[in-house]
């Protein structure tokens, strides 16, 4: 009788194990599914030089708003022939006068 019993418990344990196994795999397959559509299944990180350009690029546009008429001008036309980096240096230096 005992030894019937231990089977059948061995029985469930075993089918439970295989069944968890299974529900598992079909949701890891389907989060990865999930997951690829977010973004037509390019990958989902952004850094590098694009990264370094928009945070330039923020910094640029926050610090020429918090300027005024000829500062402003002056720090678009460095911006024009020097590039944003050098205007991003003349703005705050120029911020931090007026």
């Amino acid at each position: 009788m005992a030894g019937q019993r231990n089977e059948i418990e061995d029985l469930i344990r075993s089918f439970v194990t295989k069944m968890a196994e299974a529900v598992e795999a079909k949701v890891a397959a389907q989060l990865r599914a999930a997951v690829e559509s977010l973004d037509g299944g390019r990958p989902l990180r952004r850094y590098g030089k694009p990264a370094r350009g928009r945070r330039l690029q923020g910094q640029y546009i926050g610090l020429l708003r918090r300027l005024s008429g000829s500062t402003r001008s002056r720090v678009q036309s460095v911006a024009r022939s020097e590039g944003v980096a050098a205007a991003l240096t003349l703005a705050a230096q120029l911020e931090g006068q007026g």
